[in-house]
């Protein structure tokens, strides 16, 4: 880790220009978006008769939790932050720092309940045929969850009182080196981005091999795309922490409360991120919603994929498969996951029962030769198909 040369600036829009307005205006904004989400996630639940799972109530938890947060970062704004340094009074300050530190429990704590969510979700979908890949999963979120619970941990015991984190006024306060602390966020927040990435890039290597048409895997991997946007906002957050360790509060102070701000509006964007990101595979019900451009642009995408594959397969005769609307959701035949547990299980779409009396075919071949039918159709409507997926 190298240090700023001597004559190193921060650029002078950082250093002397507020940008209070933009932290509250766009943090506030994300998470209003994140509520919604977890919203409608829960409307779907109770509209079609699914019940709330533990992927839910995590990332409901989550989402309390990024309210408690932005709560206390537009504390900080109020007090002071993303404001020029010189422009606060001594008082001002303290209570900036203090809000910013008190807040910092509550986003590692979104942080890590919003992936556990996300993880159990893609673990119910793509694990149950696929050990490796469940245990990969549960192995990375849970040294994820380790590291979130010993920062939070760290965070309060690394001084005494805890109040002299943010008032070094205190006399006779304690703290361990800050440096511990410092690298075991960046370890973190490697994590974070890491774990993103690997929601991506692991059902990548087997969607291609999956028993559905070729839109519709081109539609999951954008899906399952949208983690690297939190992946890097993630990543984002290890560079401006690495920034944040080189300044030295004693000669560049005004840069040190500026990289703070930049800090904290980075970090509400990633968790409104991950919050929202975590909840669009459940809001596949959206899709309903009649709206003729975008539904003709999106039949016109689904004729030029699945094109190729019928243009290069012989024809061996045409069948017509009979169904019902399912409200938006579609089996996406990911695995194998019928039967396995309550909590995993996707029923059949639908079964419908039709008996015909037996019938008898007189044919008149000279050896008396009778031929008889009986046939059956079942048919049970099931409001709860794919219930795992919603």
């Amino acid at each position: 880790m190298s240090t700023p040369g001597e004559g190193q600036q921060m650029p002078p829009s950082l250093s002397g220009a507020s940008f209070k307005d933009a932290i509250l205006g766009l943090t506030w904004a994300l998470t209003i978006v994140s509520i919604a989400a977890v919203l409608t996630r829960l409307y779907f639940r109770k509209k079609y008769k699914v019940p709330i799972s533990s992927d839910d109530w995590s990332m409901l938890i989550a989402t309390v939790f990024q309210i408690v947060f932005q709560a206390f970062v537009t504390a900080a704004c109020d007090a002071g932050l993303g404001n020029p340094l010189v422009t606060l009074k001594p008082e001002d300050i303290l209570t900036t720092n203090k809000w910013s530190w008190i807040s910092t429990p509550f986003s590692n704590v979104v942080s890590v309940v919003a992936r556990i969510s996300i993880t159990i979700l893609l673990v119910r979908i793509f694990g149950s045929t696929r050990r490796w890949y469940r245990w990969s999963m549960i192995a990375l979120t849970g040294i994820v969850a380790v590291l979130g619970v010993t920062n939070v941990i760290l965070i309060w015991a690394m001084c005494r009182p805890p109040e002299s984190l943010w008032d070094k006024s205190i006399v006779g306060f304690r703290c361990l080196d800050s440096h511990i602390q410092r690298y075991l966020t960046l370890v973190l927040q490697v994590f974070f981005a890491l774990s993103d990435v690997i929601y991506v890039a692991l059902p990548v290597t087997f969607i291609y091999k999956l028993n559905m048409a070729t839109h519709k895997k081109v539609g999951l991997a954008i899906l399952l795309g949208l983690s690297l946007i939190t992946g890097a906002a993630a990543f984002s957050k290890v560079v401006t922490n690495l920034v944040f360790s080189d300044v030295d509060p004693a000669t560049r102070g005004d840069e040190l409360f500026t990289l703070f701000g930049i800090m904290l509006l980075i970090t509400s964007v990633e968790q409104s991120l991950v919050i929202t990101i975590g909840c669009v595979p459940t809001l596949r019900p959206i899709a309903l919603i009649r709206i003729p451009l975008l539904g003709s642009i999106r039949n016109t995408l689904a004729s030029l994929l699945s094109s190729g594959s019928r243009r290069g397969s012989p024809s061996k005769g045409s069948s017509k498969q009979v169904g019902h609307s399912r409200d938006g959701y579609e089996d996406l035949e990911l695995s194998n996951m019928y039967g396995t547990s309550k909590d995993r299980m996707v029923p059949p779409l639908s079964t419908s029962t039709v008996h015909a009396e037996s019938g008898v075919d007189s044919i008149d071949t000279g050896k008396h030769i009778h031929r008889t039918h009986d046939y059956s159709i079942t048919y049970a409507d099931r409001q709860r198909a794919t219930g795992n997926l919603l």
